[in-house]
């Protein structure tokens, strides 16, 4: 989605904010079936991947304000193209 509103000419703060923003909210309804549904007895995995998102989220923010939006365009078209590769 980031690469797609990137392309069609949108700043990539706004965007990357909106995408993250959705991904939130997709990623919060996914971990509260999940822990409807099997519990929450590695609590602490869990804390920790909160934590690490906590503390990455401002950091990506920042290079992301003050990196080229054509280098961001880059990067995300090669992480993709990375993980479609490793699919297969």
């Amino acid at each position: 989605m980031t690469s797609t509103l990137i392309g069609s000419g949108r700043q990539p703060r706004y965007t990357i904010g909106s995408v993250n923003t959705a991904e939130f909210f997709i990623a919060a309804a996914g971990a509260g079936m999940f822990t409807l549904m099997i519990g929450i007895d590695n609590w602490n995995v869990v804390v920790g991947i909160l934590i690490g998102g906590v503390l990455a989220s401002p950091f990506a923010a920042y290079v992301c304000g003050k990196v080229n939006s054509k280098t961001v365009g880059i990067v995300i078209i090669t992480l993709s193209l990375r993980n479609i590769i490793s699919a297969f």
